[in-house]
């Protein structure tokens, strides 16, 4: 299941953990796409 994330709230996150948040989202959002698609060579 895909789920809806605020723009505001990953720039927020990411200054407050110094990028290490960014990190997590980048893998997220990643695995959305490869749900999404069913395209499994985006897989880390």
């Amino acid at each position: 299941m895909v789920r809806q994330r605020s723009v505001a709230m990953v720039i927020i996150l990411s200054l407050l953990t110094c990028g290490i948040y960014t990190i997590i989202w980048y893998y997220q959002v990643s695995e959305d796409l490869r749900y999404l698609t069913g395209d499994n060579s985006m897989r880390w």
